[in-house]
């Protein structure tokens, strides 16, 4: 089996890289998770204080098969700079991309001593990213979910791209509008996962999530081609819901 490295991103971010057995010869396959407004204490691989209260067990596991690393910071606390800086691996400030406005002129407010840059509607072409050099390294190249740095990631020097919001979309009543096993767009899986508790001693249902399908496919895609893989989900950032009505509901339980 081929190395796998996997960095978890979020705005604080925190990462974590992981490493199976294999050859020297095998380069390693490259997985980064970047993740908006999703606390470095949110998951279970930072229990550091009081232990956290949601549940990542799939994380947890991906830790405990590899290496993990608590001293990485993100280049800034907003959505665009940070994946700027994160796929380019410069300072927002050195490539001139500091905020989320991008082609837009900024306008000054009485209240405020200092105004935005104008910031042009795309990351800069001529730059070199992650993408770039490991495709030159004879990877394949994947992104998935939120781009938010103009154009398109295919532009920047990825192979396969899925940029679409998938199950993370709006709807119409948060309270009740839940897949349900006959929706057509996001049916419930017949397989059980965790969480467990009293009420579902064998799991609970899932929707269907495109943007995981999509990042499985392409990995299984790459057959033996060392891959490099941004997935970007677009929760926790926005919309703040969920469409799985048993885990909310597990969550109220759990938290009272």
């Amino acid at each position: 089996m081929k190395y796998l490295s996997i960095a978890l991103v979020s705005c604080p971010l925190f990462a974590i890289g992981l490493i199976q057995s294999t050859t020297a010869a095998q380069p390693p396959n490259v997985i980064i998770f970047h993740i908006d407004d999703l606390g470095w204490q949110d998951v279970q691989i930072d229990d550091i204080d009081d232990l956290c209260p949601y549940e990542t067990p799939n994380l947890v596991k991906l830790t405990e098969a590899g290496m993990m690393f608590t001293q990485a910071h993100s280049p800034a606390p907003t959505c665009s700079p940070s994946r700027a800086g994160n796929i380019t691996g410069q300072h927002p400030a050195k490539i001139k991309l500091t905020h989320v406005d991008l082609g837009n002129v900024p306008t000054g407010r009485a209240t405020e001593r200092l105004v935005a840059p104008y910031l042009q509607s795309y990351l800069d072409l001529d730059l070199l990213t992650l993408a770039d050099a490991t495709k030159q390294n004879g990877y394949r190249t994947g992104r998935v979910g939120k781009w938010h740095v103009g154009l398109t990631a295919s532009s920047f020097g990825f192979d396969f791209v899925n940029p679409t919001r998938g199950i993370h979309r709006g709807m119409g009543d948060r309270t009740k509008d839940f897949a349900t096993a006959d929706d057509k767009t996001y049916p419930l899986s017949k397989q059980k996962y965790p969480s467990l508790s009293p009420k579902k001693p064998n799991g609970i249902s899932y929707p269907f999530d495109e943007l995981t399908q999509s990042a499985i496919d392409f990995i299984d895609g790459s057959n033996e081609q060392a891959f490099f893989l941004n997935l970007c989900h677009w929760m926790v950032h926005w919309p703040v819901l969920t469409r799985n009505g048993e885990l909310l509901e597990h969550y109220c339980d759990k938290f009272g």
